[in-house]
């Protein structure tokens, strides 16, 4: 099977960062298989967070014991507060037919809204 690649972010709950990862891949289920790997989930849910792109979290975040987390706006309540997310998150870009793509979303963009946490703690930022 021929090689993909694809440009995503990565929103490290564990070291508190963000950053660009290059994900290669020969077909869906080679893909999933790394996003469970680099997001470091048990189990993992979509969320749309922009026109292109797809935010893919830990499902089981709030159950398994996971201890660290974000905060932004680009998931939020009905009152536009934002949710908290344990564990990490991986964005990647995805086309009208359900294919995927590079992540559309810019780190300088995101930097200023993720608010990262301990559970128990109150919120802490990047610095």
């Amino acid at each position: 099977m021929k090689l993909k690649k694809l440009k995503g972010i990565l929103i490290d709950a564990y070291n508190k960062k963000i950053e660009t990862i290059d994900l290669s891949y020969t077909d869906t289920s080679d893909l999933i298989n790394k996003m469970y790997v680099i997001g470091k989930y048990s189990t993992f849910a979509g969320i749309r967070v922009s026109q292109h792109d797809m935010m893919f979290v830990d499902d089981e975040g709030l159950i398994n014991g996971t201890k660290v987390g974000f905060i932004s706006n680009l998931y939020t309540d009905e009152n536009n507060k934002p949710i908290p997310l344990m564990g990490n998150a991986i964005i990647i870009g995805t086309t009208r037919s359900g294919g995927n793509k590079n992540c559309t979303l810019k780190i300088k963009d995101l930097e200023p809204e993720i608010k990262f946490f301990k559970h128990n703690d109150e919120i802490i930022s990047k610095s």
